[in-house]
């Protein structure tokens, strides 16, 4: 019987998709986790290069390693690649179902996950957007496109970006710098190196005045009613008139998920409720708090050379009690249960001259799948 190795190719981890639909496909395709592997044989030998596959929840590997890139399952389809660099996603993009056959023939220079009912495509230089089917909705014409939300897409064409309709017309036309995601009716646009807020009309509906985060498309997007924004140097909190609920103060923040936020002040994590009030105090020194997700929210602690700590994360309640506790290099929130980590093995890789890293998927205790 082989032995499968986990190997860390990249520093991203991909959660698990949620789908609430009983029927039973579906299920197992939501719960399907995209895992890069490397096989043995019996000697300890490798056999071949490592390549994505998939597992499902219980750590039986489902779909055989084969692809060079393999994306979550959104809308019973997953985005995959063969070819071209491990990890890299720079081969040819197709689309395939929970038992791994090819939906859509890898046949795309880039694509994107579902989101929708289309999903973006790339072929050259210009982008586009297919069906379930594999049909062009909308033929490549654009210089850049991002996914579907609200109805919405924001494409970029020459260097100004606007916003497109299902059918491939602009609802709002190309004018600014830079357009996020349609979020609770609301989407972030740059104009003259600030940000503000449109509506699905394009008016104008809180003027820019906000500095932009290098991360501006995901950055700021409204949840559970308020926004994250940047202003001097110090973020806060607005609502959907552009008020500030909570004063800008922290010198990084996350959005809202659950009810709270994750913030940073003097280099500590913490959470605040709504009103700004503390929930979890800033006392994680030296880390970063990821948003809450099924009732537990990550928190990395970076390196520390004076201390010879390296980077570990784990999990905490809303207590701000580790439930898990910070021992993994990577962790990823928790979606169904599970949530995707990276161990240390603490053995020497000869060909990096690093430690090994393990991928592995654990349940709320902690407990691994693939270690049992």
């Amino acid at each position: 019987m082989n032995i499968i190795k986990n190997f860390l190719l990249s520093l991203v981890v991909l959660g698990v998709v949620s789908c609430s639909s009983q029927n039973e496909k579906k299920l197992v395709s939501s719960e399907l986790i995209p895992t890069i592997v490397q096989l043995e044989n019996k000697g300890g030998e490798d056999i071949g290069k490592p390549l994505w596959g998939y597992y499902d929840k219980t750590g039986k590997l489902v779909i055989h390693p084969q692809f060079s890139w393999a994306n979550s399952f959104t809308e019973e389809l997953a985005e995959v690649a063969v070819g071209g660099d491990i990890g890299k996603g720079n081969g040819k993009h197709g689309f395939i179902n929970a038992t791994g056959k090819f939906v859509i023939n890898p046949q795309f220079d880039f694509a994107l996950s579902f989101s929708e009912q289309l999903a973006v495509v790339k072929i050259g230089d210009k982008y586009g957007f297919i069906n379930h089917s594999g049909e062009y909705v909308i033929r490549p014409q654009f210089d850049y496109a991002n996914s579907f939300t609200d109805g919405l897409a924001s494409v970029k064409v020459t260097d100004k970006w606007g916003y497109i309709n299902k059918s491939g017309a602009f609802v709002i036309n190309p004018q600014f710098r830079g357009a996020g995601a349609f979020s609770e009716e609301l989407s972030k646009v740059m104009l003259n190196d600030k940000c503000g807020y449109i509506d699905k009309s394009g008016r104008m509906i809180i003027e820019p005045q906000f500095d932009c985060s290098i991360d501006w498309y995901e950055d700021g997007n409204f949840s559970e009613g308020l926004a994250n924004v940047k202003i001097e140097n110090k973020h806060g909190f607005i609502d959907k008139i552009g008020k500030f609920i909570i004063n800008p103060q922290f010198d990084d923040a996350g959005k809202f998920s659950e009810g709270l936020a994750n913030i940073k002040l003097n280099s500590k994590a913490g959470f605040i409720d709504k009103t700004g009030q503390y929930v979890i105090e800033p006392k994680f020194d030296n880390a970063i708090a990821h948003s809450f997700s099924e009732g537990l929210a990550v928190i990395f602690f970076n390196p520390n050379e004076q201390t010879k700590t390296r980077l570990t994360c784990g999990y905490i309640d809303k207590t701000g009690e580790f439930v898990i506790k910070p021992e993994f290099f990577s962790c990823g929130e928790f979606k169904n249960g599970i949530a995707t980590i990276m161990r240390y093995t603490n053995v020497e890789n000869p060909k990096t001259r690093m430690d090994n890293y393990e991928k592995d998927f654990i349940d709320k205790s902690g407990k691994g799948v693939l270690s049992k």
